[in-house]
């Protein structure tokens, strides 16, 4: 009973409790209500920007933290190709300190073991493993052979034996000459017109006296010059056909390598040379090898004669027609002058074929860049000869320091060649650099018209020379 009197009076009170709640529930809500007109758009599309910026700006910031990352990681990566670089350099040096060390061996006829080493010996290891098996050999030899030597020799075997290493030294000479020559044919003068000091321009249509003054480079006063030289009284009776002199250097004084921003070549720019065997038949020009999109230049002045969708023909004056293959992009039309080194394209799948046409005949590319130097001595040297030894640090170096290369590198008077030039030697036209060279060395003994070509066999070096037309590009 006392029980059921506490529940009924517990009830009532949560009712009143329950009532009481709703009351200010209803106050409060209203009040927020209320309290939420205050605030207008503006303020609403204020604070949203404001948010919006306040995330902007901790993006930003996290790109930048992200990039000072990135910065310090490519550095790190610097830094470790700069080391691979370096490693990758010393370990060359060691490289051809070793074979040079193998060659200093093999003077001597005594084999360097290098089967015990566990890794690539330093300069120090490979001189005195030389040395202690040069020493051993030698004490071998002392003991088995020089015993049986007899006063019984008599000065007749031993002239015989004399002539007998004489004639096969001139043979093994002419056998290796046989080949290297291969038809060498120097160039004359009277074949080509490349060292004349005029043009003879035959007339187009469509051509006047001041657009050939002004591709020939003649100044202001051009036309009026080829008017003189030519007896022409009035600039506009020439015709198609007529043909003009007009006073100018030699082609090889003129003449542009077709390689945008290149003074010199090298062997390795040229692919394929003139008449050369290929996988399409005999080469018609010269094949360069070049970078991808390679700028092309005209490589004298002229007018374009011909067009195709991948080849232009300029017509240069005293009958040569250059062929300008392998191109893309190409800016120039037919009909158009154009000026020595002016662009005319750029290459296609990183090559560029220049061709030649004399009359109608195509003839070699590589005439037109040739100026003969005179008859030339040629001999060969190797690393051995300047008295340095393997461990030396200028062991089978050039004047700069940079390493000798066979029949690449050749020594020369600085006063006829610059170094870098190119040169061309037909007697070698049979040599693996196909009778190309670069005068990177000079000597005391070089001096006037001699060539030395480095080369690393010791006997070849002793036993050939040979004389030779000697002609060097631009």
């Amino acid at each position: 009973m006392g029980g059921g009197k506490r529940i009924r009076l517990t009830i009532d009170t949560t009712k009143g409790m329950i009532f009481t709640l709703l009351v200010f529930s209803v106050v409060f809500l209203t009040s927020c209500y209320d309290n939420t007109k205050v605030f207008s758009e503006e303020d609403i599309v204020n604070t949203s920007l404001s948010n919006l910026v306040e995330q902007l700006q901790l993006q930003v910031e996290e790109f930048f933290w992200l990039q000072n990352q990135n910065k310090v990681d490519i550095e790190k990566n610097n830094r470790a190709i700069q080391a691979l670089s370096e490693a990758l350099e010393k370990n060359t040096m060691f490289v051809d300190s070793l074979y040079a060390s193998m060659t200093y061996a093999s003077i001597f006829n005594h084999d360097l073991d290098l089967t015990q080493q566990q890794k690539v010996p330093t300069m120090e290891e490979i001189k005195r493993l030389v040395e202690e098996q040069s020493r051993k050999k030698i004490e071998a030899f002392e003991k088995t052979y020089i015993p049986t030597l007899t006063s019984d020799s008599t000065g007749e075997e031993t002239e015989k034996l004399q002539k007998e290493i004489a004639l096969l030294r001139e043979n093994f000479k002419s056998l290796k000459w046989q080949l290297y020559k291969n038809d060498p044919e120097p160039f004359s003068k009277d074949d080509y017109l490349v060292y004349d000091d005029k043009v003879v321009y035959q007339v187009q249509s469509g051509d006047t006296l001041s657009q050939i003054a002004n591709a020939f480079g003649l100044g202001p006063n051009g036309a009026d010059e080829i008017m003189a030289l030519n007896n022409i009284s009035d600039p506009r009776a020439i015709r198609r056909g007529q043909e003009l002199i007009i006073q100018s250097p030699p082609v090889f004084e003129r003449i542009q390598i077709p390689l945008y921003g290149r003074k010199n070549l090298i062997p390795s720019d040229i692919l394929t040379f003139y008449a050369e065997n290929t996988q399409n038949g005999f080469s018609r020009g010269l094949t360069f090898v070049t970078l991808d999109h390679q700028e092309i230049v005209s490589c004298l002045p002229g007018r374009v004669i011909d067009k195709g969708v991948s080849y232009v023909v300029i017509y240069h004056g005293n009958d040569i027609k250059l062929v300008y293959s392998d191109l893309q992009d190409i800016l120039i039309d037919k009909g158009d002058w154009v000026t020595g080194g002016q662009i005319i394209g750029t290459s296609h799948n990183n090559s560029f074929t220049l061709e030649f046409i004399l009359n109608t005949e195509y003839r070699d590319p590589m005439k037109l860049f040739l100026k003969q130097m005179g008859q030339f001595r040629i001999t060969f040297y190797t690393e051995w000869e300047d008295g340095n030894l393997p461990y030396f640090p200028y062991f089978r170096r050039v004047k700069d320091g940079s390493f000798a290369k066979e029949w690449y590198s050749v020594a020369a008077d600085p006063e006829l060649f610059e170094k870098g030039t190119m040169i061309y030697i037909p007697e070698l036209k049979g040599t693996p650099s196909k009778g190309l060279f670069v005068v990177e060395d000079e000597g005391s003994a070089i001096k006037g018209n001699a060539i030395d070509v480095y080369i690393r066999d010791l006997t070849l070096a002793s036993l050939l020379q040979t004389q030779s037309v000697v002609y060097r590009f631009p």
